[in-house]
């Protein structure tokens, strides 16, 4: 599409080996979404799903966690849940690695808004 393949080779992960192998083992149980925001920071989200849960990092405002199994619509917010403080642990920590393996600008951020390391 007129983009050179280092451009194209940036971020992600081909879906072609997952349907070529549906049963690899080694695939990531995990999808990630980036927003940017107005600036580096303000707005600036990142959400991780995996299994039945939904985590937001929200770099200017308040995280947001779901449980898409008893709450599809993600009408209630289980961020401040002392039942899912272990599953948000979990989540934080993935994000967290993540977005080490990444290279993302925000994980000094993250960790520091988020009291991890």
């Amino acid at each position: 599409a007129g983009v050179s393949r280092d451009e194209a080779e940036r971020d992600g992960q081909s879906l072609l080996r997952l349907i070529e192998e549906p049963d690899c083992d080694d695939w990531r149980d995990f999808a990630i979404t980036e927003g940017a925001g107005v600036t580096s920071l303000m707005c600036t989200q990142r959400m991780i799903r995996k299994d039945n849960l939904k985590y937001v990092f929200d770099a200017s405002g308040f995280d947001e966690l779901y449980d898409l199994e008893t709450d599809p619509k993600e009408v209630t917010n289980q961020i401040n849940n002392p039942d899912y403080a272990d599953r948000l642990k979990n989540m934080q920590l993935a994000l967290e690695k993540w977005l080490e393996d990444s290279g993302s600008f925000l994980l000094k951020m993250y960790r520091q808004l988020r009291g991890l390391k």
